[in-house]
């Protein structure tokens, strides 16, 4: 952590940003600027030694060498002519080796034109072959045989002293290069050095403006952090951490308040947070399903831990389940304490086999002396022997019901919504009827999930909770996780309304029981 870094420590001396920062930088280009051209002048001279060894010595040694195995491969001149004289004797054609010699001489001289300490021996080299050329393609040999040896001899010295110069240029040549190396080496150490230092000067600088203040500012929030609040450092206006400093205060007022705020919240839930949390349990607690059913439901309230919706899943004794869903008008408390009336007045009349209508009369006689409540209502019962699903539907958002072959259904209303205006509850609503196979999902949810709306005032909607449902998991679990993470998607404003979601399947078909769980004929 930044705390371990003695964040009470200062600078040496009257060190500054400014003076770091020019004094790093002005060392760094003076460097650079010494050794740049230094470097470049060391490059040049590797590459002119190269230059040297593959255009100049290389050529010249190699054309050097084939000279001089010509001239001791060239037969020797043929006896003397005869003695008539009346015509004159045709010049004969060079020899191959006197030809291979000239030729050798020409590369020589060219490859040692840039080499100004072997023109000397060449020019020699020349002169010595130039006279035995002569004597080599004469059309009567012009000396004896001892003389043409002496040519050759001399030839052959000049030859000698010209290899004894190109093995000195060669010995300069690599001199030369190993010095421009050193150079190269030496001041490309003095470049490093100087990004060191640059480097060096910028580190220390970030050190004392910038880490040292960071600790300092990470122990006093540390402490407001834990509840001993102490007294923030001074920074000075200019520094490069004053902004900093300044939300550093405003957080630590912040926290103060916060911290206040915290206290009166633990008092008042202390009182009465276990009335609250027991409400919440009791409108969100669902039973198990019965046999061949998997159900599973979730609530997010708009206002703290209650909300006006509420949901449960009920075993009926003829072996079905029964899934219902509620909605209140309004949040808070008071809907919960009337949603709670409501759930348990539906749940006795189901418990009893009584059937979806006889749940709604139930709910509607706990609503009825409340003149400005109502609430919407939404019984299915999920029969798996019979392969069907029975609902009423009490005003309420339309359950979804997904097939297996992907295609989405919706279970219309089949009455009001449940309310005091309501004056013939035995009449008002009804029950329809629809097959149930496995591999079917059935989803009910509030208007809170459809009506989401995000920042801009678009909601969710039906189209888009369809496509949800149409492209996601076919497991309760997974399809109502799905759907919550498709309103936060959706930047939806979750303090707008609750949001409730129920949803159960079929894992099997067990054997048909014997009377029906729904109290009436499908």
């Amino acid at each position: 952590m930044i705390g371990t870094l003695r964040p009470g420590g200062r600078c040496p001396g009257r060190l500054t940003p400014a003076g770091l920062l020019w004094g790093g930088l002005g060392s760094a280009v003076a460097i650079a600027a010494v050794t740049a051209p230094g470097a470049l002048d060391a490059r040049d001279d590797i590459n002119h030694a190269a230059l040297r060894f593959s255009a100049h010595l290389d050529p010249a040694a190699r054309a050097l060498h084939e000279l001089v195995a010509a001239v001791q491969t060239q037969p020797a001149a043929p006896g003397p002519a005869p003695r008539d004289t009346a015509a004159p004797a045709a010049p004969r054609a060079p020899r191959p080796g006197a030809a291979v010699a000239a030729d050798r001489m020409a590369a020589l001289r060219a490859a040692a034109d840039g080499l100004p300490r072997l023109s000397a021996p060449v020019g020699d080299l020349e002169r010595e072959l130039s006279a035995w050329l002569t004597a080599a393609t004469a059309a009567r040999p012009a000396a004896l045989p001892a003389d043409r040896a002496e040519l050759t001899d001399r030839v052959l010295v000049r030859a000698s002293r010209l290899t004894d110069a190109v093995y000195q240029e060669y010995d300069q040549a690599r001199a030369d290069a190993s010095r421009a190396r050193e150079a190269m080496g030496l001041r490309l150490a003095l470049g490093a050095a100087a990004l060191l230092a640059l480097l060096c000067t910028l580190t220390m600088l970030m050190w004392c403006r910038i880490v040292l203040p960071l600790a300092t500012l990470e122990r006093t929030l540390g402490a407001v952090a834990s509840g001993r609040p102490g007294r923030l450092p001074a920074v000075p206006r200019r520094s490069w951490l004053s902004h900093a400093h300044a939300e550093t205060q405003r957080v630590q007022l912040a926290l103060k308040e916060e911290r206040w705020a915290a206290r009166r919240d633990r008092e008042a839930l202390r009182s009465n947070g276990t009335a609250a949390m027991g409400l919440r349990h009791i409108l969100t607690v669902t039973e198990q399903p019965g046999p061949g059913v998997r159900s599973h439901g979730d609530t997010v309230a708009a206002e703290g831990l209650i909300a006006g919706d509420f949901l449960d899943t009920v075993a009926l004794p003829g072996g079905a389940t029964a899934l219902l869903q509620g909605d209140i008008a309004g949040h808070g408390v008071q809907a919960g304490l009337l949603a709670a009336q409501v759930k348990y007045a539906a749940l006795a009349a189901l418990r009893l086999g009584r059937g979806p209508e006889a749940a709604v009369q139930a709910a509607w006689s706990a609503l009825a002396h409340e003149d400005e409540r109502f609430a919407t209502l939404a019984v299915v019962v999920v029969d798996p022997a019979a392969g069907a699903l029975h609902w009423l539907n009490a005003d309420h958002e339309e359950p979804f019901l997904r097939r297996a072959t992907g295609e989405v259904e919706r279970l219309a209303a089949t009455g009001p919504l449940v309310g005091s205006l309501i004056t013939e509850p035995d009449s008002s609503w009804s029950v329809r009827s629809t097959a149930f196979a496995r591999g079917d999902l059935v989803v009910l949810c509030t208007d809170g999930l459809t009506e989401a709306r995000n920042a801009a005032g678009h909601q969710l909607g039906d189209t888009t909770v369809a496509t949800v449902l149409r492209e996601g998991p076919p497991d309760p679990v997974a399809m109502v996780r799905a759907l919550y993470l498709a309103v936060e998607d959706h930047g939806a404003d979750w303090q707008r309304d609750d949001v409730t979601i129920l949803a159960a399947d079929t894992t099997c078909r067990p054997a048909p029981a014997r009377t029906t769980a729904t109290g009436h004929r499908p």
